[in-house]
C-alpha cells in the first residue's frame, strides 16, 4: 500500500512551497542577471521582477528613474512598492507606449510618479495605465498622453475599466484625437476612483469634434472625494471638466 502524507505549508509547487510569499528588490544600479533576492543583489528593471514573481509575492522598487521601451504587464496578484523617495517610471522617448497595464484583482501599485506614457497614433486608451482590475494607490501620473487620428483617443494618463484608484495625483495630462477626446486625464468605464487630485490636464479635439471631459471621461463607476478642477477642452462643441454617462456617480 503506498501512502502520501502532504504537510500543510510544505506542498512544493515550481519548487517553492504553495504558501510561500517571496520578496523581490529592483534598483537603478541592479542588474537583471542577479536573483532580487535582497538589496545587495537586486534587478535592474520592474518587468524582470514581474516576470521573476509569483502570486502573492511582493516587489520593492528603489527610488530613482526607470526608463520603459515596452509596457509592464502585471496579470497576477502582486503588490509593487516604491521605495525611499521619490520613484519614477518614464517612457524611453524612441518607444510608443504606455507604461503600465493592471489586469489581476490583487495586483497592487503604490508610491510611483508615472511620466512621459504614450500611445498613439491609432486606438490609443491610456497613455500611462490600462486597468481592467486591481490598486493603484498614492500614485503620481503627469504629462502622459495620447493622441489618435481615429475615433478612439480615451485617458491621456489613465483608461480604467475596473479596480479601485486612491490619494493619486493626475496633472498635465492630455488626449488629442482627430475625433472625440475622451478624458484628458482619464476615461473611467468602472470602479472606484477617490480622494485624488485632477488638475490641469486637457482633452483636444480636432476640426468640429469634441472635447468631453478635460479631467475625466466617465461612462460608469464611482467618483469619491476627488478634486477636479483648471482641467481644459479645446474643440468647437466643449463639454466639462468631467463627462458623465448615466450609470456614472460622482460624490
Amino acid at each position: 500500500m503506498l501512502l502520501v502524507v502532504a504537510l500543510a505549508g510544505t506542498l512544493l509547487c515550481g519548487g517553492r512551497p504553495a504558501t510561500a510569499q517571496v520578496p523581490y528588490y529592483v534598483a537603478p544600479n541592479g542588474d537583471d542577471g542577479n536573483s532580487g533576492a535582497d538589496w545587495g543583489a537586486p534587478l535592474a528593471t520592474i518587468s524582470a521582477a514581474v516576470f521573476k514573481a509569483s502570486a502573492s509575492d511582493t516587489i520593492f522598487v528603489s527610488n530613482g528613474v526607470y526608463t520603459v521601451s515596452n509596457q509592464i504587464v502585471v496579470d497576477k496578484a502582486l503588490s509593487i512598492f516604491a521605495t525611499g523617495g521619490v520613484t519614477t517610471v518614464y517612457r524611453a522617448m524612441s518607444a510608443t507606449t504606455r507604461l503600465f497595464v493592471i489586469a489581476d484583482a490583487g495586483a497592487l501599485l503604490q508610491g510611483f510618479t508615472l511620466t512621459n506614457g504614450y500611445l498613439g497614433p491609432v486606438s490609443a486608451r491610456g497613455g500611462a495605465v490600462y486597468m481592467s482590475n486591481g490598486i493603484i494607490r498614492d500614485c503620481t501620473l503627469r504629462l502622459n498622453s495620447v493622441s489618435s487620428s481615429d475615433a478612439i483617443g480615451q485617458g491621456g494618463a489613465l483608461y480604467m475599466e475596473n479596480g479601485y484608484v486612491s490619494n493619486c495625483i493626475f496633472a498635465n495630462n492630455r488626449a488629442t484625437v482627430n475625433q472625440a477626446a475622451m478624458g484628458g486625464a482619464i476615461f473611467m468605464a468602472g470602479g472606484l476612483l477617490a480622494d485624488c487630485l485632477v488638475v490641469s490636464n486637457t482633452a483636444t479635439g480636432s476640426g468640429n469634434s469634441s472635447g468631453r471631459g478635460g479631467g475625466i471621461y466617465m461612462t460608469n463607476g464611482i467618483v469619491k472625494g476627488t478634486v477636479i478642477q483648471a482641467n481644459v477642452i479645446n474643440s468647437q462643441t466643449s463639454q466639462g471638466s468631467i463627462y458623465l454617462h448615466a450609470g456614472a456617480g460622482v460624490f
